[in-house]
């Protein structure tokens, strides 16, 4: 092999490389899958005590990448780690859309974790080595089964595996398993290739063997071995056999003793105990049903799934990736004829891949999971087997263009993912110095205790039942408490019932209140489910709080003049009113028009005992910002003072009212003796000006509706 042929592998093992080291940056400690657990067990190797005291769950996997973090980490003095030393966000795992960087962090990243940032680097050093193996694996792998083309190609698939990458730059075993398993395949291959020697049965038995170190997965390789021995066999069967068992023999030596000890020490040979412990295991096997309804999300996470598993890129990205896998099955299959001959080496990555889905298709069964990592040590598999299809001569026609198209897709997404969805969902990015650039807000501005102010906020006017209404709250900060400050955004009905609420610590996460600097504006952008049941054409207060979520305590609100003020309620939201007239209530031939606010178009009056019922609807033509009063006078027909009256503003007052709806409203007048009418309308009770009423274009008397009542309390027209 010529040194030119390694140039393009160290290219690209150098990007893979300086990838790493981005999404490591973009990635806070702890933001992982699993990755204080993974830490934990690091640290525990590193301390010389047992795994189970810090690793949680993660306690009974083999221990190769953990020896080599320990040792890694050691070598940079980290304190002393435990389980609850990161601060959690409280508000983590809000069902935000997926690209939308709304709490998706699953911790509070503070001055508190400064300390172990130095062994989490040291950590995540191992895994990017790990990972630069699978790279470099795949790539030798794919000199054993393609042209140079190919090969560099299946390389270039691994090294751009945005989910890859990002295992890669965070402490896991999972960047482990991918590396030596992909090492392993090429072993295998090798054996298929160019037959079974000592040498080659020793070699790939000891890569089985680590490979069955790095995690219980890597043993569907092993299942695989079988095939690739058969494929490769030469000269007699004693000795193919004999070498056989050697590569055997050699896998069980560096490997076997962990799952013999396991078996020894728990009964639980590959360690799935501690899992069925936790939340997300089943109490019973997941149906077919179950498992295609999760099966999707699980291969769209093989390629890129970020965080925790709740942060996805959008659909540009998936539609790419799989254009790629339809472009190398089409090369597959129009090329079978071609790739006859070197059908069965082929078999092998193959049975790789389809024994670690099976793999993972069991452990689904078992688990509430998803994750798509699961398939890595299937990944020097995947990454041949799309490889050898895009250059296969069935894609004789696109192959000029399709290793440059994939190469540029793969390679410029995840430098674009890094940037555009993994950074902004756990970084804080949208500072507006000096206020530059802030949306148009609603409200006076309101000071919370000495820490921070409220420059105003703008929500949506109207909610409705069992959606998601936004607001935007913009914030100067004025002090760097010692509390990490969390904000309220509670939409209240009557006896105090929320019908909406939203509760974040500020940036959503991103930005804790105790990492604040004084003087800096930002803005909160967020959703918040609306209740299911919320009454029709309602009001209901918006209250605005700042406070500690530790001891529940409230920040007082002042206004700009350094007052308190009364509470800390800003504004008011309604529900949307019917769009259809009640059914309940015949419709006038000829309606009232009050302006071009509304036409009260149904008047009925309902006697009772005591009182008499007015029920009117309107219908709404115009908006105005004037909350009017309804009068209802019972007067004299010859004129005079009312003899009763019930004045009210209406349930949903009228600058709530929206062209097109219906208002209903229901309001009393105590009896009175003998003959009277009512006198309807509105006026402005800040000056008592009527709103003009016409009907048939001709305007009413004292810009009042007269309904005539006879003394028996019946209606007469």
């Amino acid at each position: 092999m010529s040194c030119r042929a390694f140039w393009p592998v160290l290219i690209l093992l150098a990007l893979f490389a300086l990838l790493a080291a981005a999404y490591s940056a973009a990635l806070p400690a702890g933001e992982g899958p699993d990755e204080p657990e993974h830490y934990g067990y690091v640290d525990a190797l590193r301390r010389g005590l047992d795994p189970a005291t810090l690793a949680g769950q993660e306690r009974a996997q083999p221990p190769l990448y953990y020896a080599l973090a320990a040792l890694l980490t050691t070598a940079v003095h980290p304190p002393d780690w435990e389980r609850d030393a990161l601060p959690v966000n409280a508000w983590w795992g809000f069902p935000a859309p997926a690209q939308t960087p709304d709490n998706k962090n699953h911790f509070l990243h503070t001055a508190v974790e400064a300390p172990y940032r130095a062994g989490f680097q040291a950590a995540r050093l191992a895994a990017t080595c790990f990972g630069l193996l699978a790279v470099l694996g795949v790539w030798l792998a794919g000199r054993e089964a393609l042209p140079p083309r190919g090969a560099r190609l299946a390389a270039l698939i691994a090294a751009f595996t945005p989910q890859f990458i990002q295992i890669s730059a965070q402490v896991s075993n999972d960047s482990a398993v991918a590396g030596m398993s992909a090492l392993a395949l090429w072993a295998l291959l090798r054996i298929a290739r160019r037959g079974l020697t000592l040498r080659r049965a020793l070699l790939t038995g000891g890569l089985l063997g680590l490979a069955a170190l790095t995690k219980t997965s890597a043993l569907v390789l092993l299942l695989a071995a079988p095939l690739a021995i058969w494929i490769g066999r030469r000269g007699a069967r004693r000795q193919w056999l004999a070498l056989a068992a050697a590569l055997f023999g050699a896998a069980a030596l560096v490997g076997g003793w962990w799952y013999g000890r396991g078996l020894l020490l728990t009964g639980d040979p590959f360690g799935t105990a501690p899992h069925a412990e936790m939340p997300w295991a089943l109490a019973g096997p997941a149906d077919a049903g179950a498992l295609a309804s999760r099966l999707p999300w699980t291969l769209a996470g093989y390629w890129a799934n970020f965080g925790w598993g709740n942060i996805w890129p959008g659909p540009w990205y998936y539609a790419g990736v799989l254009i790629i896998v339809l472009a190398a099955l089409r090369g597959w299959w129009r090329g079978r004829g071609a790739n006859r001959a070197g059908g069965a080496l082929w078999l092998i990555p193959a049975a790789v891949l389809a024994l670690a889905f099976l793999a993972l298709l069991g452990w689904m069964r078992s688990f509430a999971l998803i994750d798509g990592r699961l398939l890595f040590p299937a990944l020097g598999a995947v990454s041949l087997l799309l490889a050898g299809g895009l250059v296969s001569p069935g894609n004789a026609r696109l192959r000029p263009v399709t290793a440059g198209v994939t190469a540029v897709f793969l390679g410029g997404s995840s430098v674009i993912l890094a940037g555009a969805t993994l950074y902004p969902a756990f970084h804080m990015t949208g500072f507006l110095p000096g206020g530059a650039g802030l949306p148009p807000l609603q409200g006076e501005p309101v000071r919370y205790g000495a820490a921070v102010r409220l420059l105003g906020y703008d929500f949506q006017e109207t909610i409705e039942s069992g959606t998601l209404t936004e607001a935007t709250l913009c914030w100067e900060t004025l002090q760097t408490p010692a509390a990490d400050l969390a904000f309220a955004f509670h939409i209240v009905g009557a006896e105090d019932a929320l019908i909406a609420a939203r509760d974040s610590h500020h940036g959503l996460g991103r930005y804790p209140a105790s990492t604040w600097t004084p003087g800096v504006i930002f803005c909160d952008r967020f959703a918040l489910p609306v209740a299911a049941e919320v009454p029709p054409a309602g009001v209901f207060g918006v209250e605005i709080a700042v406070y500690d979520p530790a001891s529940g305590e409230r920040l007082p609100a002042l206004d700009a003049e350094g007052t308190p003020r009364p509470d800390d309620f800003v504004g008011a939201v309604r529900s949307a009113a019917p769009v259809s007239p009640p059914a309940d209530t015949p419709l006038l031939e000829a309606p009232y028009r009050f302006g071009d606010l509304a036409e009260l178009a149904a008047v009925a009056v309902i006697p009772g005992q005591d009182a008499l019922t007015v029920r009117l609807a309107w219908h709404v033509l115009g908006q105005t910002a004037i909350d009017y009063t309804i009068f209802l006078h019972a007067a004299p027909p010859e004129g005079g003072p009312p003899l009763a009256q019930g004045d009210r503003p209406p349930s949903l007052p009228t600058r709530f009212w929206r062209p097109g709806e219906w208002v209903t409203e229901t309001l009393t007048l105590p009896l009175t003796e003998g003959d009277y009418r009512l006198l309807l309308g509105l006026y402005n009770p800040a000056d008592g000006a009527r709103q003009v009423v016409t009907q048939g274009g001709v305007r009413l008397p004292d810009d009042a509706v007269f309904i005539a009542i006879d003394a028996d309390q019946k209606t007469q027209g």
